[in-house]
């Protein structure tokens, strides 16, 4: 799916439920529901490659787009497009999820130690600040954030049984 497809379907219902969304914002919500298609269903929502830049993951075509935008965005998209049927509910709920959540909590995913962003993004040099992030880093972070949770997982469960 198209990035800027997906990111007015995002905005639109933002605005619906009265939770209208900041550019940052999109860029988390848009890197939190890639990441979690890709767990779920093995391949990517978006089709567009994510750059390291210094606020985190971001898509250039809604950089482009939306950055200039430096309040909430409350003017609504037209767009025909919707989201894929296999995964739509998924989605909207994700949606919602994300979006009644403060805006530091939305960006900081994508910036969290370990993550694809932080392999890539140097602060060092300025002509070699935004990076494209590969997609296999992508997938194996998502791969070792699964290990990690279900060993979580594990360990919660035998402590319940310790206990009990």
């Amino acid at each position: 799916m198209r990035a800027l497809h997906l990111a007015n379907i995002i905005i639109n219902y933002a605005i619906d439920m009265n939770k209208p969304v900041t550019h940052s914002e999109l860029q988390g919500i848009l890197y939190a529901l890639d990441l979690a298609h890709l767990k779920e269903y093995g391949s990517r929502l978006i089709e567009e490659h994510y750059l390291a830049s210094v606020n985190g993951p971001r898509l250039q075509s809604i950089y482009e787009k939306f950055s200039f935008y430096n309040r909430k965005i409350k003017l609504r998209r037209k767009d025909k497009h919707k989201l894929p049927d296999y995964c739509a509910s998924d989605i909207e709920r994700q949606i919602n999820d994300l979006i009644n959540l403060d805006t530091l909590d939305i960006i900081s995913r994508g910036v969290l130690e370990n993550s694809p962003w932080s392999k890539i993004y140097t602060r060092k040099n300025s002509s070699d600040r935004i990076r494209h992030i590969p997609n296999s880093l992508l997938l194996e972070y998502v791969i070792d954030t699964e290990k990690i949770n279900s060993t979580k997982e594990s360990k919660n469960k035998n402590k319940n049984l310790i206990i009990n």
